[in-house]
């Protein structure tokens, strides 16, 4: 046996960390077909999602936006069979950002019961 000098472990170099995230339980018993907001802005800051686990009890099409009406798309559309469920995995890169001050909304198909968890920051 050799000593062998302390070091800590980190991130492996080229591998990005998913940094602290506001984890926002979503439990919509009855979703509205058209505009949902799902994280309202707040003016100068843009809303970057991370992680999403979002499942649905009826079957339709899913769009994620910047603001309502007529707001940039972010992503989609998905198209959800009934118990399906959109699993984005934490990235050390957001998987969506809106501009600066719009709300976060997902734009539905279905009149259903949505639920699962988003992590996200807002600065």
């Amino acid at each position: 046996n050799e000593p062998m000098p302390y070091f800590s472990w980190g991130p492996i170099d080229g591998v990005l960390q998913v940094p602290a995230l506001v984890n926002l339980p979503v439990g919509i018993a009855a979703m509205t077909v058209g505009d949902n907001i799902l994280i309202a802005g707040v003016p100068a800051q843009t809303i970057r999602v991370y992680r999403m686990l979002l499942s649905t009890d009826a079957g339709g099409t899913l769009e994620f936006f910047s603001d309502t009406g007529a707001g940039t798309q972010l992503f989609g559309p998905l198209f959800l069979f009934a118990g399906g469920s959109i699993v984005l995995q934490p990235s050390g890169v957001p998987w969506m950002t809106t501009l600066a001050g719009e709300d976060f909304v997902m734009t539905s198909t279905l009149a259903s019961a949505l639920g699962g968890q988003i992590g996200y920051i807002q600065n």
